[in-house]
C-alpha cells in the first residue's frame, strides 16, 4: 500500500516495515517547511501505529540536497512566528529520535543540510559509496538546526562535529563510517535495498522492548546511576510483556520465539 502528501513524500508500507521517501521534484531547494511538517505528520501516525515496527527515510535521487525547515526569510522580521516554524523540526527530530520504531536513513548521494539533520538523528545510515555530508548552515548565517548541535556531536564526537558545523566541509562516506555517523556503506544504488535487509530483522525481534531500549537511549544515561534507574524502571515492563514470556516458553521448548509485539 503507497500513499503520496502533496508530492512531498511517499509512505509505502510492506508489513511492518514502512518506507517514507522524500520528494523533491524539479526545484533547487531540496528539503523545506512544508517536507517538515509533512514528515511531522508522517511520523506521529507511524509511530501510533502498532502494526508498523520499523521505519526506512530516504529520497527521490539525493537523499537530501539541503534546505531550510523553517521556510526561508519570509518570516525574518516576525521572531515569533519564525521560532514557531523552527519548533517543527524540533518536533520532527524528537519523533524520530524517541519514536518506538527503529529509523534507518538509506542514503545516496547528498545529504545537506536538513538532509546531515536527519541523518544524524537515525538510528542506523545506509549509505551508497559516493554519498556525501555537509552541516552548511553557517554558510547562510544560520545556526544548525533539527537538533543537530545536540545530535551530531552526540553521534560523532566534539571534535569532528566542530569541523562541519564551523568549516562547512563535505565528509565521505567512508570518513562518516569511520566517525560513527554511517552504519553500512554498500554499492553506489544499493543503499535502500540493504536498508531494507537490515528492517527485516526487527521482524523477529520483541517490539516492545525495542521501543523500551529507544526510550532509555533517547533519555540518555550520563551517570551509572541514571542506567541502573533505567534498568529498574524498565525491566518489570519488560518482564510483563508477553513477548518476553514467549521467549521463555521458546527457551524452555528449544524452538524460535515468535514475538506478537504486544
Amino acid at each position: 500500500m503507497t500513499h503520496r502528501t502533496n508530492d512531498l513524500l511517499t509512505v509505502a508500507l510492506d508489513g511492518p516495515v514502512a518506507v517514507v521517501t522524500l520528494l523533491y521534484g524539479a526545484g533547487p531547494d531540496g528539503l523545506g517547511r512544508p517536507h517538515a511538517e509533512a514528515l511531522v505528520r508522517t511520523f506521529h501516525a507511524l509511530n501510533t501505529d502498532p502494526s508498523c515496527r520499523v521505519i526506512v527515510l530516504t529520497g527521490e535521487g539525493d537523499f537530501c540536497p539541503g534546505g531550510d525547515f523553517s521556510g526561508g526569510a519570509d518570516g525574518a522580521g516576525d521572531l515569533l512566528a519564525l521560532r514557531g516554524r523552527l519548533g517543527t523540526a524540533t518536533t520532527l527530530f524528537r519523533d524520530i529520535r524517541r519514536g518506538p520504531q527503529p529509523v534507518i536513513a538509506a542514503v545516496e548521494g547528498k545529504a545537506f543540510g536538513a538532509g546531515l539533520a536527519l541523518v544524524a538523528a537515525s538510528d542506523f545510515v545506509v549509505a551508497g559509496e559516493g554519498a556525501s555530508f555537509r552541516s552548511d548552515a553557517l554558510g547562510a548565517g544560520l545556526l544548525p538546526e533539527g537538533g543537530l548541535l545536540w545530535s551530531l556531536p552526540e553521534k560523532i564526537g566534539d571534535a569532528k562535529a566542530r569541523e562541519l558545523m564551523l568549516l562547512g566541509r563535505i565528509m565521505g562516506a567512508d570518513e562518516a563510517r569511520r566517525c560513527g555517523l554511517v552504519s553500512e556503506i554498500v554499492p553506489a544504488g544499493g543503499a535502500l535495498g540493504a536498508a531494507l535487509a537490515l528492517a527485516r530483522r526487527f521482524e523477529s525481534l520483541p517490539f516492545v522492548t525495542v521501543a523500551l531500549v529507544k526510550g532509555a537511549l533517547f533519555n540518555g544515561a550520563v551517570t551509572m546511576a541514571d542506567g541502573e534507574r533505567m534498568e529498574l524502571d524498565l525491566n518489570p515492563l519488560a518482564r510483563q510483556a508477553v513477548d518476553h514470556l514467549e521467549a521463555v516458553a521458546a527457551f524452555l521448548e528449544k524452538r524460535k520465539p515468535s514475538f506478537v509485539g504486544n
